[in-house]
């Protein structure tokens, strides 16, 4: 981010909220942030200092809402000001409802439906409640041949067969890896988590606040 003449760098949690903002060439810290679990502001060192707050949303400090793509959420309440314009395609019985009631694990970029979570598997990254339609769910890398994939015939026997076209790209999906080309889409490319954000300067330099940057 740039102001006044300095280049800042945004430090976001796992959620893709800003919690610091710090002078790139010093090391200096511009603003500090903190949240409870619903995304009240509790400490800000700056207030209006960047545009960014709660799970990568944009702040509005007169209002007190984060805005959302399609919604705007109202930390003060846990819930959204609007209902899901898909409605219940989104998961939640509750039109109003912020992530299930699960605001530690996931986030809602699009104001739509919750998305990401601490376990694996499909069925915790989608609205559909039956899953998504990956051909390729039931099946599995055969760890002993690269080029097979392990399934379970119609009598429950498990089996090999080569990869079918497009299995690989599916089971990185399966496994939780993300698209950052998608993500930086729905979330700006400071907001990244550092864990996803390996395409950025800190995954391969360290700062030294006599040398500057200097490479891993």
């Amino acid at each position: 981010m740039l102001r006044e003449g300095k280049t800042w760098r945004l430090i976001a949690d796992h959620l893709g909220s800003i919690r610091l903002v710090i002078d790139a060439e010093t090391g200096q810290i511009g603003q500090r942030l903190d949240y409870d679990a619903w995304g009240r502001i509790t400490h800000d060192s700056q207030p209006g200092f960047q545009p960014f707050g709660f799970a990568g949303g944009l702040y509005d400090p007169d209002t007190g809402l984060t805005r959302f793509s399609a919604r705007d959420y109202d930390a003060e309440t846990g819930r959204w000001t609007a209902k899901d314009p898909i409605l219940f395609d989104g998961g939640d019985s509750n039109l109003y409802g912020y992530v299930l009631q699960d605001p530690v694990n996931f986030v809602d970029p699009e104001g739509l439906a919750r998305f990401g979570g601490p376990r694996r598997g499909e069925r915790n990254r989608t609205a559909r409640p039956d899953g998504t339609n990956n051909p390729f769910k039931h099946m599995t890398q055969d760890p002993n041949n690269p080029n097979k994939a392990i399934y379970k015939d119609a009598n429950g026997k498990t089996k090999t067969k080569p990869k079918p076209p497009g299995f690989d790209e599916a089971q990185k999906k399966k496994n939780g890896w993300i698209d950052l080309e998608l993500l930086e889409i729905i979330i700006p490319w400071p907001l990244i988590p550092n864990e996803l954000a390996c395409s950025t300067m800190d995954c391969y330099y360290d700062w030294d606040p006599c040398k500057g940057w200097v490479a891993k």
